[in-house]
């Protein structure tokens, strides 16, 4: 979780050269909280439901490994979409937060759907 947090705020911190938009900041930290809040409940529910199994098949035998694991998964993997969004800056600048915004919805409902799981 350390790691996780010593990351965003290098990332918050330490912009590049070309300073990026705000609506990149801001996309990438909802993605970063959302993330948070999707692990945080999937290790809640893992260990408070006898019955809940992680259906993310790549995720799950990171959870297994223990918290340290998994957030260095999964930060690895928002920071290489954090980095092909802004490699989209020329390409297609209209659309180019439309992948942050997706993932993270996708774990926002994640991190409910868990919720759900772990309060029946």
């Amino acid at each position: 979780m350390r790691y996780v947090i010593v990351v965003l705020f290098l990332l918050i911190v330490a912009q590049p050269a070309e300073a990026e938009t705000k609506k990149f900041w801001v996309a990438s930290g909802v993605l970063a909280a959302t993330t948070i809040y999707d692990m945080e409940t999937s290790i809640y529910t893992l260990g408070h439901n006898t019955n809940a199994r992680e259906s993310n098949v790549v995720l799950s035998p990171f959870l297994k490994k223990g918290r340290p694991a998994a957030y260095t998964y999964q930060a690895a993997v928002d920071l290489g979409l954090m980095l092909m969004v802004h490699r989209f800056k020329k390409e297609i600048p209209n659309l180019r937060f439309l992948p942050l915004v997706v993932v993270s919805a996708g774990h926002g409902l994640g991190g409910s759907m868990n919720l759900r799981i772990a309060l029946k």
